[in-house]
């Protein structure tokens, strides 16, 4: 497994602008760095684990095409447009 670099803090900066300047189409830009990291792991072909959400690690699993969050002890499968979706609300931030 293999680890997106910084991708928690540039999720983090997404919710701080959305927060400070709501008129910025801040969805379309979470869309695309969420796109760009399962792309990554769709070439590679193995699960790459994206941040962690108190010491539980939030993945992109590429043969099931779906990001697996563990929290407590529910597993959530998400898809793309899914996890953009609850990242813009502000459920599963990086932390």
């Amino acid at each position: 497994m293999e680890t997106v670099e910084s991708l928690d803090r540039i999720i983090t900066d997404l919710i701080k602008i959305k927060r400070t300047k709501p008129y910025l189409p801040t969805w379309g830009m979470i869309f695309s760095v969420l796109y760009k990291a399962k792309r990554y792991a769709e070439q590679k072909n193995q699960t790459v684990v994206l941040y962690q959400i108190n010491g539980n690690d939030v993945l992109y699993v590429p043969s099931e095409r779906k990001f697996k969050i563990r929290v407590e002890d529910i597993n959530f499968n998400l898809t793309l447009e899914q996890m953009v979706t609850a990242l813009h609300e502000e459920r599963f931030l990086p932390c």
